[in-house]
């Protein structure tokens, strides 16, 4: 048995190997002409197309970066304006920001602009007047073009007349777009630049290529502008967004002397293979042979034995067929148990490495890392953590198996995208809606180079969730830390960035320079504005309203952690559940559906401020317009209308009371503090004495009179009645106050 099976391994194989051997050799003398000359000239054509479409990319790029960062920035708008022509720092900060925008790219030679109301030209390196610029016969042909401008020819530049040309070419773009031109805007790149950008793109030395613009003259490649008329051109292929065109021919020197090169190997190194090939065929024969042998000799010793066990006899076959199912079955099962372990152990190391906590195995550790692409020359590492926008809303929206499809598929879009853009990242899901993942920076990359295209991935990531995916993510980057070990300290700063996002917006990028331009706010200023706006809500003002958009439209601008947004909330909701139950009525106050209770699952699940307050206000303005029908049904309006306008003619009456007004509405005083109540929201005795303090305060300001004559004024007989209740409503004397405001206004 065992000379057969080596036998028919050995035949199996040999004829198989001397006709594809047969085969290659025809298919090669056949083809290999044809089939070079045509590969090589559409790769010719191919790479005459790459590099067309490097350059229009890296020209686009550099053109809406302009665009974003300085053409529509608010300092260019002030440059332009008149008003501003004589603004020194405005010019300085301008400048500074034109020669980053210059430094952050090496294709760019220069950037300026021209304002046509004083003639004055602006550089990333000098100010200077139009008649004295070297460059203004640019400026003054390029002024009020009709059509979309388009890329210059190549021509000499000069800020000076006395500086050293450089060869550039330019685009012109007018200011401001679509409107009456009040200047323009001029970048210039380096043609040096764009021959150093074309030489580093690839391989060069099989193609002969060269770039010519729209006047047909030569601006950068291989090929020197003398030797354009020698070359054989092949595929000539023009640019929609440049104009230009790319002529690419072949280097015929490189090609045929391959050519020759391989015809002459061919003959030697093809006799060559096929003895190496029959030598290997028998080693490998020989090799693969052994196993089975072994097994065969192993099977039919315990088969006889066993198979003679069974009905029927001796069946080796039936019996080799069920040992291998068996054996398969195991496998897979051992191979999907090993794949739960892994991911269970990598959850469990990455869930250590946030949590800051000693990794259980190092080893293991080291392992995962260099599995995920990591490599020995990390210099820096950092945390990314992304939150899903609305969590509430999307867990109604799905069932649980397409909430763990889609999660599922935003990991894998992460970590594809990455791949995409060079980067190595480790994500794993943190919680229901957080997802984070680890990242590096190697030691021998450029930290800004490494720094924007780490920005432009999160980019693009919030841009294909957003248009693919039927939610939003809100993305927080971590401080970068040098040590693995800590680690946790870039998640923790990414975690505290997502704490912001109720203020900062979501949708978004959050990093730390989200917070460089905004300071943190504390939320206590705010009460005294929740007073002011429960009071105006308690007496049934409208102002309420007004007041509440002019507390949300400060908080807009302020930069304020979860909690305490949610404090303040929770402040505001007590306090006006309290000024509901005095002013309105028990029919309207319910004894389980407090405005605490109605919000907190708002408050639970809200994404931004301005969510949760509008939520607030929407409430508010309910209960409001409840207050209002309730009490204009109960007839105390007119009442308590008239009663105001009295009480408000005659504040300087010491004996005005209850006993005196109810006398005058021919009520008894106690129906009448009932009906002045359930109408203004507040007891009269309290409703006047504010209204003769809010007269004090307005008498100290706008008057010179003494405290003891505004006491007298708003019908107090003794100062010391009249200061203690000052006090207790303002918090601070009647002289205090009057110094406080006239050194406020001062």
């Amino acid at each position: 048995m065992k000379n057969r099976w080596f036998q028919k391994m050995l035949l199996s194989y040999l004829p198989l190997f001397f006709i594809v051997v047969s085969v290659l050799v025809f298919i090669f003398f056949f083809a290999v002409n044809q089939v070079a000359e045509k590969e090589n000239n559409r790769a010719n054509e191919q790479f005459a197309k790459h590099i067309m479409q490097s350059v229009d990319n890296e020209l686009g790029t550099l053109q809406r970066a302009l665009l974003s960062e300085v053409f529509f920035s608010d300092k260019t708008q002030f440059f332009f304006n008149p008003l501003y022509a004589q603004d020194t720092r405005l010019n300085y900060e301008l400048s500074q920001n034109l020669q980053r925008f210059v430094n952050s790219a090496s294709l760019i030679d220069s950037v300026y602009m021209y304002r046509q109301s004083d003639h004055m030209v602006l550089s990333n390196s000098i100010l200077i007047h139009a008649d004295e610029y070297a460059d203004a016969a640019f400026i003054f042909a390029e002024l009020g073009a009709d059509g979309e401008s388009s890329w210059s020819s190549a021509r000499v530049f000069k800020e000076t007349r006395q500086s050293t040309g450089r060869t550039i070419i330019s685009k012109w773009y007018p200011y401001p777009i679509g409107t009456e031109e009040l200047g323009g805007m001029v970048l210039n790149i380096s043609v040096p630049a764009l021959q150093a950008f074309f030489t580093g793109i690839g391989r060069i030395d099989y193609s002969n290529l060269y770039v010519q613009d729209q006047a047909g003259n030569w601006l950068f490649g291989n090929v020197l502008a003398a030797d354009m008329k020698t070359l054989k051109v092949n595929s000539a292929l023009q640019s929609d967004v440049t104009g230009w065109t790319i002529f690419a021919g072949l280097n015929e020197t490189y090609l045929f002397n391959s050519l020759r090169l391989i015809s002459g190997l061919w003959i030697a190194s093809g006799l060559l293979i096929i003895v190496v090939g029959l030598g290997w065929l028998f080693y490998l024969v020989r090799k693969n042979y052994k196993p089975i042998e072994a097994l065969t000799v192993r099977i039919e010793g315990y088969s006889l034995k066993k198979s003679l066990q069974l009905s029927g006899g001796y069946d080796e076959f039936k019996y080799i067929e069920h040992a291998l199912d068996k054996l398969l079955e195991e496998s897979q099962m051992h191979s999907r148990q090993l794949d739960e372990n892994r991911v269970l152990k990598e959850k469990l190391l990455f869930k250590e490495l946030m949590d800051g906590l000693e990794p259980t195995s190092a080893a293991e550790l080291r392992g995962i890392l260099y599995r995920k692409g990591f490599g020995a020359e990390v210099a820096c590492w950092s945390v990314v953590q992304i939150e899903m926008d609305r969590y509430a809303v999307f867990e109604k929206q799905f069932s649980r198996n397409d909430q763990h499809l889609l999660k599922f598929a935003l990991k894998s879009v992460v970590e594809e995208m990455a791949q995409n853009h060079k980067l190595t990242v480790w994500a794993e899901w943190i919680s229901d809606k957080h997802l984070a993942f680890v990242t590096g920076r190697e030691k021998a990359a450029n930290e800004q180079t490494w720094e924007h295209g780490f920005a432009g991935y999160l980019d693009e990531l919030l841009d294909w969730v957003q248009a693919n995916l039927s939610f939003t993510l809100t993305i927080a980057v971590g401080e970068e830390t040098e040590l693995l070990e800590r680690l946790y300290l870039s998640h923790d700063t990414a975690a505290h960035l997502l704490h912001l996002k109720v203020s900062l917006g979501t949708n978004r990028r959050l990093d730390q320079r989200s917070l460089a331009f905004n300071a943190m706010t504390e939320y206590y200023p705010f009460l005294s504005v929740i007073h002011k706006i429960s009071d105006l809500f308690k007496l049934g003002k409208e102002e309420w309203q007004k007041e509440f958009e002019v507390m949300i439209e400060r908080m807009s601008g302020l930069i304020m952690p979860r909690k305490d947004v949610v404090n303040l909330a929770e402040y505001m909701l007590h306090h006006f559940d309290n000024e509901w139950r005095e002013a309105a009525p028990t029919e309207l106050v319910p004894e389980d559906e407090s405005l605490r209770r109605q919000m907190d699952e708002k408050i639970a699940s809200f994404d931004t401020m301005e969510e949760l307050f509008a939520e607030i206000r929407k409430e508010l303005t309910l209960r409001f317009a409840q207050l209002a029908a309730w009490r204009a049904d109960s007839g105390y309006e007119a009442v308590t209308r008239q009663a105001k306008h009295y009480i408000d003619e005659n504040l300087d009456d010491a004996n005005l009371s209850l006993a005196q007004i109810s006398e005058m509405f021919d009520m008894a005083p106690s129906r009448f503090s009932i009906a002045f109540k359930n109408g203004v929201g507040e007891k009269f005795v309290d409703y006047v004495t504010r209204v003769r303090i809010e007269q004090a305060k307005k008498l100290l300001i706008e008057t010179d009179a003494s405290v003891q004559d505004i006491c007298f004024l708003v019908g107090y007989v003794h100062a010391v009645s009249f200061n203690r209740s000052f006090k207790k409503l303002v918090q601070m004397t009647p002289t205090e106050y009057r110094n406080q405001a006239l050194g406020a206004e001062t």
